[in-house]
């Protein structure tokens, strides 16, 4: 097939590839299903491994409504997370959601890096046309900011995604990347998917990056390629 003197996105047509799964950093599989789930440790706590792109939570085990591989789940309180894990520092959080959210403005969020009653939560927030990286105390004082490159109506699938890496945050949304920095020591913590109850999601999933260099993790990551 001669793609010559297409365009990157009429060529990706052409060729039958999806312009948002082409991207390697993106989840591509049809169902998270093919993702390990973390294991337990010798204490019983789950544990996310290293490098490696992981089930967020096992499904089965929540009420939900599903259709095919999409799922949403029913009425969430402060967000869907795993309690009873290994906490880590440094680590990435994504999902592919369908774009049919309960309101339309009502966007799901990635939650990273919050400790209960010490440290407020790093936010990945959609709205209005853009995306933030927030700080979940008092006033929300927002990171960074950026317009979103390509419009996100209502029906409309995209991947988000959310890194904390040492004292550097970074977002992306169908690929388009927003950095920041934080004055928040980094420290062992938890995630969260808020607003899972919002919107039919698939390919929610973890990234463990502790241990690994900041090089080694960012390219886990698929961080600046």
């Amino acid at each position: 097939m001669d793609l010559d003197g297409l365009s990157e996105a009429e060529a990706l047509k052409a060729a039958g590839v999806d312009a948002v799964s082409a991207s390697p950093t993106l989840p591509v599989s049809k169902s998270s299903a093919t993702a390990p789930l973390p294991q337990p440790g010798p204490d019983g706590r789950m544990v996310f491994p290293v490098g490696v792109w992981a089930q967020m939570k096992d499904l089965t085990k929540h009420e939900k409504t599903e259709d095919g591989p999409w799922v949403r789940l029913g009425q969430v309180v402060n967000g869907w997370y795993e309690k009873d894990i290994v906490l880590m520092t440094n680590l990435g959080i994504r999902a592919r959601f369908r774009g049919q959210r309960v309101k339309d403005y009502d966007y799901p969020q990635l939650n990273l890096r919050g400790v209960k009653d010490k440290t407020p939560a790093l936010n990945l927030h959609i709205r209005s046309g853009k995306m933030q990286i927030r700080v979940m105390e008092t006033g929300f004082p927002v990171l960074a900011e950026a317009p979103l490159r390509e419009p996100l109506p209502q029906g409309k699938e995209y991947v988000a995604e959310f890194y904390a890496i040492g004292q550097q945050v970074i977002a992306r949304v169908n690929g388009q990347e927003l950095t920041a920095s934080t004055d928040l020591p980094p420290a062992p913590c938890s995630f969260s998917l808020f607003g899972a109850d919002w919107d039919y999601f698939q390919d929610a999933q973890v990234l463990n990056l502790d241990g690994l260099s900041e090089s080694e993790a960012r390219k886990a990551a698929g961080i600046g390629e």
